[in-house]
């Protein structure tokens, strides 16, 4: 039997839409103790600020007119405990291998911070807060995306086939194009 939770007590699980969806747990902390992120920005403020740091999906690329193509969408958003909950989603594993990289050199909490600081509006007493990625969950998070981007695409497929039984192999693809994945395919 189910039972309908409200929303502010849903587990991560029910919320998420699918598995190409990844999620970060950000702890704000404060001076001044927090009951809710969402007592200093409302969620679209938040969504814009996590949107505008995470890394561009491959398929926009780096020219200006693609730029808008190539946010990452934020799938949606939630509080668990004081920790604010962003579920985004996961376009291909050069995002994730760009994530990964933006997490865990701490880059990601920095700009993050740096953009939150601007986006308080200005008080009488400043507030010093603090953003921060919880790296455990997000290795969590970040292996269970990278597997299940497991499935090689119709071209992948076709290259893996062109190279099966060959002593040598060289592939020759853009960065995030799936040779890796292409390798361990044949190879297992």
């Amino acid at each position: 039997e189910h039972e309908i939770k409200k929303v502010d007590e849903a587990t991560a699980g029910l919320v998420k839409a699918q598995a190409l969806h990844g999620e970060l747990r950000l702890r704000l902390t404060s001076e001044q103790p927090l009951s809710s992120p969402f007592e200093l920005l409302d969620e679209k403020e938040f969504a814009l600020l996590v949107s505008g740091v995470l890394p561009y999906n491959s398929r926009g690329g780096n020219s200006e007119e693609r730029r808008e193509e190539a946010h990452v969408p934020i799938a949606g958003m939630y509080v668990d405990q004081s920790d604010l909950i962003v579920a985004f989603c996961v376009s291909d594993v050069a995002f994730l291998k760009q994530l990964n990289h933006h997490v865990l050199s701490l880059a990601f909490d920095r700009m993050l911070g740096d953009s939150f600081r601007r986006a308080l509006p200005p008080s009488d007493t400043p507030r010093v807060v603090n953003v921060e990625a919880d790296l455990t969950q997000f290795a969590e998070n970040f292996e269970r995306a990278i597997l299940a981007l497991d499935k090689l695409t119709v071209h992948q497929t076709e290259k893996l086939e062109e190279v099966r039984g060959q002593d040598r192999v060289h592939l020759y693809a853009p960065a995030g194009a799936g040779k890796t994945f292409v390798a361990l395919h044949l190879m297992l």
